[in-house]
């Protein structure tokens, strides 16, 4: 009887279906969770930034995006290179070793990435060592949580694994102020979130372990066929990093700890365009895996259907931070030393626009196993933004930093989606989007020269005229019939869902 509970409990951990109820359940959730979230940055930015300077925001940003080149070469990126082989297996036994090997060859390359920096800093640069000690905790903190984490998000376990992570974000945040208000500054942010990430991880572990036992083992076939795909992609984070974080470095060289603050608060607002990108990252992989073989006809719709959605809503959203620029962070930020930074808050915006395309083109490309074609991609945008931080921000700061990868984001997604179509015979454009982006270049560059003579109501009054007029464009003029009843139909059985539940 005990054995009969234990194989049904497995079988509802570690399996799932592809349908509507499913991409729903993990999608829409996980999305209004993280928008709750998210919103964190606006909530603490006014008391953050009346608490530290930008030189103390700066040191901040310089930790984190130190912490975020070294997860790849720790991780293998190993988790992302083996969803495709998860998400299709459906033996318990199986899904065991193929977890234990993961996690038991990441736990060894920690160590020996650990042994390998600790080495290089000693000799070269030890004066580092008391950055590299924040950077190293918010480091080991991350991948300990995914390690909790990724195979529960790839069952499409969404519910646990958001409410956990929303959880772990609001204490985070209370400790965070707590800490930085008794003087620690952002060695007190570092260790709260160290704190909220370790008992986060910890609780997510109780789960996984209940439906598989630890023993260190490592099965060397599975592991050969995950390196296969992952090792191709470690490029694609290592570029991806560049074109990402690489700007704070050549902010700090060239203007100062000071600069990368005002440029983190910018960030730190407008990178909730990114809750798309966490919500797609819940579902879209496996999903988009299992039904690119499947269903390929279905895929495409679905595809097509939410790339000319979410194209719609990103521009939108975009054009919206563009105009309501200063008056977000006149409410938002309570020291003037960052007021200036506003005019980079479209543009950051834009960025972030970009990177939840990525996500969204990565899926095609990956699930017909054309990694070198995504490294490929990147490679080409950190290019770009390597010149180009090289070129414009010695001499135009911010601005240009926010340029440079602005531009070389919208390099990746041109790159992709040329790819899609080349080597994945994936025709998912709708010829009338191009209409809908010759309206948001043209509205761009009307706000951005108008609205430094924009009242508050004025800001608020044209944001509602944009939402109109684009959303009625897309809706009677880039939407066919059928993509229309294909919404109409999603909606209802959403609407159905919640009601329900």
């Amino acid at each position: 009887m005990n054995n009969d509970n234990k194989t049904k409990s497995n079988d509802t951990i570690f399996s799932f279906t592809v349908d509507r109820r499913t991409i729903f359940k993990s999608s829409i959730n996980s999305f209004l969770i993280q928008i709750i979230f998210r919103l964190k940055g606006f909530i603490t930015a006014p008391i953050l930034t009346y608490l530290m300077l930008p030189s103390e925001m700066g040191v901040l940003n310089l930790i984190v995006v130190t912490s975020s080149v070294f997860a790849p070469f720790v991780n293998l990126n190993l988790p992302d290179g083996s969803a495709i082989y998860f998400s299709r297996e459906r033996a318990v036994e199986k899904i065991r070793t193929m977890y234990l090997t993961i996690v038991n060859t990441i736990g060894i390359s920690a160590i020996l990435v650990t042994l390998i920096a600790s080495l290089l800093i000693y000799f070269l640069r030890p004066d580092l060592y008391k950055y590299a000690f924040w950077a190293a905790l918010l480091l080991y903190a991350n991948i300990f949580y995914q390690m909790s984490s990724f195979l529960l998000s790839t069952y499409q376990k969404t519910g646990l694994v958001v409410k956990n992570a929303f959880v772990r974000d609001s204490s985070a945040t209370v400790m965070s102020i707590f800490f930085v208000y008794l003087g620690y500054s952002y060695k007190g942010m570092v260790i709260a979130n160290v704190i909220a990430f370790l008992v986060s991880s910890f609780l997510l572990l109780r789960i996984v372990t209940k439906n598989m036992s630890y023993a260190f083992t490592i099965d060397t076939s599975y592991l050969r066929a995950f390196l296969k795909l992952s090792i191709p992609l470690l490029p694609v984070f290592f570029f991806s990093w560049i074109i990402q974080s690489s700007d704070s470095y050549f902010l700090a060289y060239y203007k100062g700890e000071g600069i990368v603050g005002k440029y983190s608060v910018i960030y730190g607002i407008t990178n909730v365009i990114l809750t798309i990108t966490y919500a797609l990252n819940f579902f879209w992989v496996p999903v988009s895996a299992r039904l690119w073989v499947e269903n390929r006809e279905k895929f495409t719709q679905a595809f097509r259907l939410l790339f000319t959605l979410f194209l719609t809503i990103l521009l939108m959203i975009v054009l919206l931070f563009e105009l309501n620029s200063k008056m977000i962070i006149h409410l938002l930020i309570r020291r003037e030393e960052y007021y200036d930074a506003y005019v980079i808050m479209g543009i950051l915006a834009f960025s972030f626009a970009m990177q939840v395309l990525i996500t969204l083109l990565t899926a095609p490309l990956y699930s017909n196993k054309n990694t070198r074609t995504i490294f490929f991609a990147h490679l080409i945008g950190g290019l770009v933004n390597t010149i180009l931080n090289f070129l414009i921000i010695p001499s135009t700061g911010i601005f240009g930093a926010a340029i440079s990868t602005a531009v070389s984001y919208l390099t990746v997604v041109l790159v992709m989606s040329y790819m899609s179509y080349k080597l994945a015979d994936f025709a998912f454009l709708n010829k009338h989007l191009f209409y809908i982006i010759g309206l948001f270049v043209f509205a761009w560059g009307g706000i951005f020269s108008a609205r430094e003579y924009f009242e508050m109501y004025q800001s608020i009054l044209a944001s509602i005229l944009v939402i109109i007029v684009i959303g009625a464009i897309v809706y009677f003029k880039v939407l066919e019939k059928k993509e229309r009843e294909y919404l109409f139909l999603f909606l209802k059985e959403f609407n159905i869902k919640r009601v329900i539940a």
